[in-house]
Formats: C-alpha cells, sequence, structure tokens
C-alpha cells in the first residue's frame, strides 16, 4: 500500500493536472468527467434522513441492468439508494431505469483525502459492489470509517485474475480482500480465483449471476411492439441480427450476409454497433459487398424487399430488437473483446452465436453451451454454416426456445441469495 499511494500520488500531483488540462483542449467533457470524480460538494441527496442510505456502485451499463432486481427490491423495503457509476453511459443508465428513485453520484478516483470525502458526503450504512471492484484506498477509507463492504455478482476475468495476483504485493491484495465482509461471488470459478487471490472462504460465497434474475419479458413487449411498427420488415423475411460489433466482425457478419441472400433473398439482417462512431466504417464495408442499407434513425416508411441490412443507429434498442430476431450473433467474441450478454439474445429463445473470446461472460457462456440454446462459432465458415442450417430447419427454433426457458430457469435465484445475506447488516 505505502508503494501505491507514492506512485498515486506522484501521479496525482504532477501529470494529473497537466494531463486534464490538455485533455480539456481535445475532449472537453472527459475532463470535466474527471474533475466530478475528484470534487463532490455538488452532490446534495434529497432523502428521508430517517432511513438506512446503500451505497452500491455498478462501473457502467451492464452492472446497472444487473443489479436492477436487486435495486428494486431494496427500494420496496424502504431504502434510500445511491447509486455510482465510473462512465457517463452508466449514469445515464442510472437515470433512465431509476429516475429520481435513487440517487446517482460519480464514484471517486482512488486517492485516500478523495475516498474519505465521497464517503463522509454519502454517509452509507452499507456499500454494495457489483462484480468486482478492488480500490485499495477506498476499501481501507471503508474500514476506518467502520462502513460494512461487499461484493454481489462477483465475478475474476482471466485478463483480471492474472493482473490482480501480477500486481498483489503493490496494491496489498490480501489485506484489501480482507476488508471485504462477504463476498457473493458468480461461479465455482470465480470463487476459487477469489480464493486464490487471498480471500477467506469464510466470506466467500457462490450465489450465482444476478442477470437471469433480471431478465422480465413483461417488460419489453411494449418496446417490442413499437420497435416492429417502427422496422416494419416484410413479414415473409427471416431477421439476422449482430448485435454489440467491435471492428472486424462487422465485415463477418456482412459477408455471411451476402452469402445467405444469393439462396434466399427473404432474409433481413441488423447490425448493431457497440460504439456509433463506427457506422461510416460499416456502410463502406455494406457497399463494398454491393448490398443495400439502411439507418434505423431514417426508417419512415416500409423498407422496399430490396433493403439489405438495417444498421441500428440509436441507443438502447437492442435489447429489445433481439425480440424481433430469428436468429442471433452477439459481437465483441470474435474480437478479443471479452463478448457481450447473450442473455439478451437468448431470453428470447433464439439461436444465438459467439465467438471464443468471451472471458467477461464465461458462467453465462458455459451455461448457455450446456443447455444447447446458444452456439460457439470460431470463424465467419462455422457462422454461415450455423446460421444456414437453422434457416433450413425452423423446427429446430422452438426446441432452442424450450431449452433457453430451461437454463433460465435454473439459474435464477441469486436475487433472493443477495438479498439474505444483505439483510444481516441492515
Amino acid at each position: 500500500m505505502t508503494i501505491y499511494n507514492i506512485i498515486l500520488n506522484l501521479f496525482r500531483y504532477t501529470i494529473f493536472p497537466l494531463f486534464i488540462v490538455v485533455l480539456y483542449f481535445f475532449k472537453k467533457e472527459r475532463a470535466i468527467h474527471l474533475s466530478k470524480r475528484l470534487k463532490f460538494k455538488y452532490y446534495n441527496p434529497d432523502q428521508d434522513k430517517t432511513k438506512k442510505n446503500i451505497l452500491i456502485h455498478a462501473v457502467s451499463v451492464g452492472e446497472t441492468e444487473a443489479v436492477k432486481p436487486l435495486v428494486e427490491k431494496l427500494l420496496l423495503e424502504g431504502h434510500n439508494i445511491t447509486i455510482s457509476t465510473v462512465t457517463t453511459t452508466g449514469k445515464e443508465m442510472v437515470k433512465k431505469t431509476f429516475q429520481d428513485r435513487v440517487d446517482h453520484i460519480f464514484f471517486p478516483l482512488d486517492f485516500r483525502k478523495n475516498c474519505i470525502r465521497f464517503l463522509k458526503r454519502i454517509k452509507p450504512y452499507i456499500i454494495i459492489m457489483a462484480e468486482t471492484e478492488i480500490w485499495p484506498n477506498f476499501l481501507h477509507t471503508c474500514h476506518s470509517l467502520s462502513i460494512p463492504i461487499m461484493v454481489v455478482n462477483g465475478r475474476i476475468s482471466p485478463e483480471s485474475y492474472k493482473n490482480y495476483m501480477r500486481f498483489k504485493y503493490l496494491i496489498g491484495l490480501k489485506d484489501c480482500l480482507d476488508i471485504y465482509d462477504t463476498l457473493l461471488m458468480q461461479s465455482d470459478i470465480d470463487l476459487q480465483r477469489m480464493i486464490n487471490m487471498g480471500a477467506s472462504d469464510e466470506k466467500t460465497m457462490l450465489m450465482g449471476n444476478l442477470k437471469f434474475d433480471s431478465l422480465i419479458e413483461s417488460e419489453n413487449s411494449k418496446s417490442e411492439k413499437n420497435i416492429d411498427l417502427e422496422l416494419k420488415i416484410p413479414k415473409e423475411h427471416k431477421v439476422i441480427i449482430a448485435g454489440s460489433t467491435h471492428q472486424g466482425e462487422d465485415e463477418i457478419f456482412i459477408e455471411v450476409l451476402s452469402e445467405l441472400k444469393k439462396e434466399d433473398k427473404n432474409i433481413t439482417g441488423i447490425i448493431a454497433p457497440r460504439h456509433l462512431k463506427r457506422i461510416d466504417e460499416i456502410i463502406k464495408i455494406i457497399k463494398s459487398f454491393g448490398l443495400n442499407f439502411i439507418l434505423k434513425s431514417k426508417i419512415k416508411d416500409t423498407p422496399s424487399e430490396n433493403t439489405d441490412i438495417i444498421i441500428l443507429d440509436t441507443i438502447g434498442e437492442l435489447k429489445f430488437i433481439y425480440g424481433l430476431a430469428d436468429i442471433a450473433f452477439i459481437g465483441g467474441s470474435i474480437s478479443n473483446t471479452g463478448g457481450h450478454n447473450i442473455l439478451e439474445s437468448i431470453k428470447y429463445g433464439i439461436p444465438t452465436f459467439f465467438g471464443p473470446n468471451m472471458f467477461n461472460f464465461e458462467f453465462i457462456k458455459e451455461q448457455a453451451l450446456k443447455f444447447e440454446c446458444g452456439f460457439l462459432i470460431e470463424d465467419k465458415t462455422q457462422l454461415y454454416d450455423g446460421i444456414n442450417y437453422f434457416l433450413k430447419n425452423p423446427d429446430q427454433s422452438l426446441e432452442i426456445e424450450n431449452r433457453a426457458v430451461e437454463m433460465i430457469k435454473k439459474n435464477k435465484g441469486a436475487l433472493s441469495i443477495a438479498l439474505r445475506v444483505i439483510s444481516h447488516y441492515l
């Protein structure tokens, strides 16, 4: 910890101020965002002082969506909830999901005085960290202020595990893990990695994955119908979607779609890039294959039968559009990104393909393979063969749907475990 703080303080008082100034001229919003993670004087929550305040830390969008059922239950119990995020997109998701029912604040940069200021302003009764966050100064400040802190939905990716073990002496990893009161992990692999890192057996427990408990189809039905009307894809068309794609994956999907359409014209593809700034690049790829496209935001009338691909250039609609698809490919899994949440498509019972790099969703991937409702592909040839099989054997989709329902049913229950443990601290 001593070396860690020496390095951190050298950075803060030398490089960091200059970095903020330079960043301000090139990415003003990013500079302001980092400044907010240093100062919390504008955080004045309008909360009932008679209620206990629970701080839930959810790094970004995915973590915020995962803890939604937990937050809803805690709100029903009458607690004040403050959710912290690291990203601005996480903040937007918090506001969109919970409106004014919770407070939001950006998580502090890991400088000791910064952490003290943050915690004294919020005054949390307990802190719940979604997935796994190990910030030494934040944890030691919690300990010095006698604030209980726990992890829910904990996971340790292979890359994170490697890095934690590499720098375990620098950050005082075992001391940090000893501060946690409880560590609730997603899978046996995550649990074992946490113990190998130095966590106590008594504090580390298996809970499953909250993402299974967050699958509430009834919330989606109205939005799906609205989007269906907006897209107006011909009824006789099969819809194949590539969701959350990264560089290199769009070209694979577009080439596969081009080959499939040579055999069957009644296919519409949808591409939802993870980052909208890549849309111009995707358009060039589509044109290089001689295919027609339309941006989702530009659809006014029914797309002609000659529209080959719809590019999703809107935010927050992908999880609903999966419900309109017949087959899905989930991006970030062929590129070395770690994958994205395949449950968003699997929950609709549609055949879902993903590449080998799913290290951010190991447990969900293994469950999908076990129940045979998700399919691993290595390259574009396997993606073509897999999609083509289900296009020619549509009766198999019903079996996929049944297996998906069974998988979700078997894996629910993490929420009740988390609530039971949290209740001991309230």
